[in-house]
């Protein structure tokens, strides 16, 4: 419950600053992609561990890599809405890992081509550990958390380093926590991503 009135409370003080704050570099860009609107793809590198269902503290741990996918709208520049989706371990040795969530998404830009975010939602996880043997699976709904970067690719600018001209594309990196300490054997996992994203 009290995370939720934390979400609750950083949407409106987000909101509010929006509409109180006008955003920096819309004075100098006499040309600009204005939709918010945008879609990212990427590879993601998740990380798991549980206890081991066996004698003794001993912790099984595995990473996999895979793909991400997100779908945003960036309400203005500090706050946007995001949902993706993410897979990692085609392969199903150990341990695959399956989310999808919804982001509400803090963010602000330390410069003109670099934007800082947060991502406070809510989402779905699975790990399903598999042996050859016999496989278990982790399921968590509820809350979720993240922290990235953003850094604006092909802007054109004149000789004083001002952006005369926005590129839609952009490269990203991000860290996701899905669950801690789940299910029977106290299952974690924890994702980082990295892609491109092109803003319409």
């Amino acid at each position: 419950m009290n995370k939720i009135i934390m979400m609750i409370v950083l949407l409106v003080v987000s909101i509010q600053a929006g509409k109180n704050v006008k955003p920096a570099v819309s004075d100098v860009l006499p040309v600009s992609f204005a939709s918010p609107f945008y879609i990212g793809a990427g590879l993601s590198y998740s990380w798991v561990s549980r206890d081991c269902p066996c004698a003794g503290a001993i912790r099984l741990k595995d990473s996999r890599f895979g793909p991400i996918l997100r779908l945003g709208w960036d309400y203005n520049d500090y706050l946007g809405i995001e949902v993706r989706g993410i897979y990692t371990g085609a392969n199903s040795v150990f341990s695959a890992v399956k989310h999808y969530g919804l982001y509400l998404k803090p963010q602000y830009s330390i410069t003109d081509d670099i934007n800082l975010y947060g991502l406070i939602g809510y989402g779905k996880s699975e790990v399903d550990y598999t042996n050859g043997i016999k496989s278990s699976v982790t399921d968590y709904t509820g809350f979720n958390y993240g922290i990235g970067i953003e850094y604006d690719i092909f802007n054109e600018k004149d000789n004083n380093g001002t952006i005369i001209t926005e590129s839609p594309w952009s490269i990203w990196a991000d860290y996701q926590n899905l669950m801690s300490g789940e299910g029977l054997f106290n299952t974690d996992a924890n994702v980082l991503h990295t892609g491109i994203r092109y803003t319409f």
